[in-house]
């Protein structure tokens, strides 16, 4: 862990590989397998899970973001000002992103980024609801079972 870091400080790595690449980026925290592997002067990441913030199975994380957060096996942060929670391949894409993520919304600025359900709420929640996205549309299952469509796709 942090076999290159030459002048930054303030920084933690804990897993085989975490921060590797790292030279003076500063108060940055990576805990996982290849954790940050690819950041290099990035400052204020944190990353915490198998190969976060390394690579989404593609693209490889920018080496110079700064102020991400990303949780989970390949959460993963292309821009600065980003928090990205859940797996970020396509394929198994569970995911809550808020911020920049590239592949939802072709990385508009501000925006909250809910990827489909891969499988749709099929019991009712009891003391609130579920909020989901089902090709495209934004949806709400109360606790009765009736199911709103706030937004179409």
């Amino acid at each position: 862990a942090q076999q290159a870091l030459t002048t930054g400080s303030s920084n933690v790595a804990v897993g085989h590989a975490a921060q590797p690449a790292l030279t003076t980026g500063s108060s940055n925290v990576a805990v996982g397998y290849t954790a940050q592997y690819a950041l290099t002067t990035g400052s204020s990441n944190v990353a915490v899970g198998h190969r976060a913030a390394r690579d989404d199975g593609t693209t490889a994380t920018v080496g110079t973001v700064n102020y991400t957060t990303c949780l989970g096996h390949q959460a993963q942060a292309t821009v600065s000002n980003v928090a990205v929670i859940g797996s970020a391949i396509t394929a198994e894409r569970q995911t809550l992103c808020i911020g920049n993520y590239d592949a939802l919304g072709s990385g508009v600025r501000g925006a909250i980024a809910l990827s489909n359900a891969a499988i749709t709420p099929t019991s009712n929640p009891t003391g609130g609801g579920v909020l989901y996205a089902e090709a495209g549309a934004l949806k709400w299952r109360g606790p009765s079972g009736t199911i709103t469509t706030i937004a179409p796709a």
